[in-house]
């Protein structure tokens, strides 16, 4: 009975996880990627009332550098300090992203 329910749940967890890795953005939204400064960025803007965007984003230099995240409206801009080579994410709430901005 365990080893059954271990299966199970294994089965269900990599269908879930293939479900996630191989759906493309719905409808109204659109998929953002590029390179900006030492920064390779992406991420999936949705529309206006989507709860939130995360950005994805790697320094593609040897040094620490500079990323920004520019929203709309009143929400407040993202900037951090990325050591070189590292990957990192933001997740931006109720606020569309308009513009992301990397050092050089």
């Amino acid at each position: 009975m365990r080893k059954t329910a271990r299966v199970l749940a294994a089965a269900l967890l990599t269908a879930g996880a293939m479900g996630v890795a191989a759906s493309p953005a719905s409808a109204g939204e659109k998929r953002y990627e590029g390179t900006t400064g030492c920064f390779s960025y992406s991420y999936v803007q949705g529309s206006w009332f989507q709860a939130s965007t995360t950005v994805y984003f790697h320094n593609r230099c040897g040094s620490d550098k500079e990323f920004t995240i520019y929203t709309g409206n009143a929400c407040k801009n993202f900037t951090t300090s990325v050591k070189g080579g590292d990957y990192r994410s933001h997740r931006v709430w109720n606020c569309l992203v308009t513009d992301v901005w990397g050092q050089s």
